[in-house]
């Protein structure tokens, strides 16, 4: 059946927790229903009339509804904390399954009629048909937005205290391409074994200690276990070796460490498609950064291999959308790239170009042929910034899995 329970729950409990400017863009769009559970429909109505009063909704009286709706204390005081500005995205998602279920009734109710051979039935059936279809094609109009509407979206990001500004922690790089914005994608590419994954741990745990953006690793190779050793060594600069023997020696290191990590999250992501990242992120709103490694074990639809990777490419930017955040995604590129120490360009991309287009941000990433320690990293795209010809060149800061521009490793020698 199409429906999904969690995003129905997100939505009322986003909404309870806001002001009207939350329920504002929802009137016209959302009724109650379009929810699929009977007490959310009736919650939904009562917040409807509210809303409609002039009363803001945080006055609404949801105890009332504690008798038939029990998940909405635990949300609202703090099993979940989910903020009014998601409440569109999850809108959008209970609308996009009453629509599926409208069609699938409709369906039902032309297959049925058909049987009768009843010109009129059929003719009346056909026509409930277009008119719903009329009206979907009517809300994808509606969401054409003016530009002073884009200047709100620009301003609220720009026009605050601690805008969210994700960088590498590569001056070359976030200078000339200005940082990730929320709704922006950027790519990783390299051969096998350079490194991707390690340059994306760096930029993770480097966004959550500066800047407190909290992040989530969807790894599909790597355990947590070795997600949360890397960490570590990152964090602490120190060797895997060294970390496994302060699991004994020197267990106050590593707790202070796990406490000034607590905004890292990690996630096996084996078998989760991009629906379920967009899932898992939605009911963790306070994730700013989303990171998938890797593209090509995504699962995905399609005939070929060509196919799956451009359905995966076509939701990679809605995904940025609709939660709200950054996607840093890792590729590997194709054998054009040779050992990994050939400088990577954009026509490296492997199976599909898809991504390359759909990124904001590329990076490209290759082993230093001179010195095989150091890693070398270049500005492929930079859709809101400018490219440059400079390679820069990375080293592990005291042999350590910290991966900084050798500038900044031997200035903390």
């Amino acid at each position: 059946m199409y429906y999904d329970v969690n995003q129905e729950r997100f939505l009322i409990a986003s909404l309870l927790n806001s002001d009207n400017t939350a329920f504002a863009p929802l009137v016209d769009i959302l009724q109650p229903e379009d929810f699929y559970v009977t007490n959310h429909q009736k919650l939904y109505r009562a917040m409807l009339e509210v809303y409609k009063s002039n009363t803001a909704l945080t006055q609404l009286d949801h105890t009332a509804y504690m008798d038939v709706i029990g998940f909405v204390s635990e949300i609202i005081d703090g099993g979940i904390s989910l903020v009014p500005e998601n409440a569109i995205h999850y809108a959008e998602s209970v609308k996009f399954y009453s629509n599926l279920r409208a069609l699938d009734r409709l369906g039902t109710q032309i297959k049925s009629v058909v049987k009768t051979q009843d010109d009129d039935e059929i003719s009346d059936a056909i026509g409930s048909l277009k008119k719903k279809l009329n009206e979907i094609a009517g809300e994808k109009v509606s969401n054409v937005q003016t530009i002073a509407d884009g200047f709100k979206i620009y301003k609220s990001i720009f026009d605050v205290k601690n805008p969210v500004i994700i960088k590498t922690g590569i001056t070359d790089i976030d200078i000339p391409s200005r940082g990730l914005i929320p709704g922006e994608v950027a790519e990783i590419m390299a051969r096998p074994y350079i490194g991707k994954s390690l340059l994306a741990q760096n930029i993770q745990i480097l966004n959550w200690i500066r800047y407190k953006l909290p992040s989530i690793y969807f790894s599909y190779e790597m355990s947590i276990n070795s997600l949360t050793e890397r960490a570590l060594a990152i964090f602490l600069q120190k060797k895997y070796t060294e970390i496994e023997a302060m699991v004994k020696n020197k267990p106050q290191e590593l707790e202070y460490a796990l406490d000034k990590l607590k905004g890292i999250y990690f996630v096996e992501a084996s078998g989760k498609t991009l629906d379920d990242i967009q899932n898992i992120v939605l009911a963790n709103p306070s994730i700013k950064l989303i990171f998938i490694d890797y593209l090509g074990l995504i699962p995905s639809t399609g005939k070929d291999r060509y196919n799956k990777i451009s359905a995966i490419a076509d939701g990679l930017k809605p995904l940025a959308l609709n939660t709200n955040t950054v996607v840093i995604i890792l590729s590997q590129i194709n054998r054009s790239g040779g050992d990994g120490t050939i400088p990577v360009t954009l026509d490296m991309a492997s199976d599909s170009t898809q991504v390359e287009a759909a990124a904001d941000v590329v990076i490209g990433m290759w082993r230093n042929d001179m010195n095989k320690d150091l890693r070398v990293v270049n500005l492929l795209k930079a859709r809101r910034g400018y490219t440059t010809d400079k390679e820069i060149i990375l080293m592990f800061r005291n042999n350590s899995c910290s991966l900084v521009p050798v500038e900044m490793g031997k200035d903390n020698e």
